[in-house]
């Protein structure tokens, strides 16, 4: 098996899977959509969830290279993976970003079967692919891996702080928007007023637009399925981009 050089060697491999898999996520979802989708809770071309995944499957292939239990094992390593992934992200951004409720054999929505079979079918065909990968990445000189290395894991940690400062921000608009929401309907439960009320949420809404940065209408576009907290105002903001269009 194809061993690393170095720590910087092996992080260069974790952005390459990484990019591999947001290019599989892009491909897929785009075909999905019936058009070009920018998808990564990131803004860069990667999905760091799957160049964690191919380090997992390096380890595996420690113990077995047998196809059989490559399957398994890697199937369950990588939705073990997804679903512990899904969880935190929930628990710290207040929003559930992929459903798997309406697939076959999901566990909480989480995981299901058809996304075990294709990380199992992967797990099978990784060695093929990283002996591919470690050859290329072998003959860069050290230097080089260093200086690429570095780089990235700085543009990376920018991004993710980027991307995090965005969600925090986007649940807190969301959280006023629906407080806002339910203090008007109150409002028009008072006075009766309708007219008053519409016009109110009218100019609610030609706001909404101006509180989102393109970090958080990104995000919103890129998981359409996404159940946050505040899903009234969610729904909202998600109708104001599509009128966008």
């Amino acid at each position: 098996m194809m061993e690393p050089h170095s720590i910087f060697e092996l992080f260069i491999w974790f952005i390459i899977y990484s990019f591999l898999g947001w290019l599989w996520e892009e491909i897929i979802c785009s075909i999905q959509a019936r058009k070009l989708v920018s998808r990564g809770f990131m803004s860069g071309p990667y999905c760091p969830i799957y160049g964690t995944g191919a380090l997992l499957y390096l380890i595996l292939m420690h113990f077995t290279t047998c196809p059989v239990e490559l399957f398994f094992l890697g199937g369950i390593l990588a939705c073990t993976l997804e679903y512990i992934t899904s969880y935190l992200m929930e628990k710290l951004f207040k929003a559930r970003w992929w459903d798997y409720s309406n697939k076959l054999l999901n566990i909480n929505g989480r995981v299901c079967l058809i996304g075990f079979i294709a990380f199992g079918t992967f797990a099978v065909a990784f060695p093929y692919i990283h002996a591919f990968v470690g050859s290329v990445t072998a003959k860069i000189p050290g230097f080089i891996v260093v200086i690429a290395a570095l780089t990235l894991a700085c543009a990376m940690l920018g991004d993710l702080i980027t991307t995090v400062l965005s969600v925090l921000k986007l649940n807190k608009a969301l959280a006023n928007y629906e407080k806002a929401l339910e203090k008007h309907k109150l409002i028009q439960l008072i006075r009766h007023s309708k007219k008053s009320f519409e016009l109110q949420i009218g100019e609610m809404r030609k706001n909404r637009q101006k509180v989102l940065s393109y970090h958080q209408r990104r995000l919103i576009k890129a998981f359409p399925n996404l159940q946050s907290r505040y899903e009234n105002a969610y729904k909202d903001f998600k109708k104001t981009l599509e009128k966008k269009k």
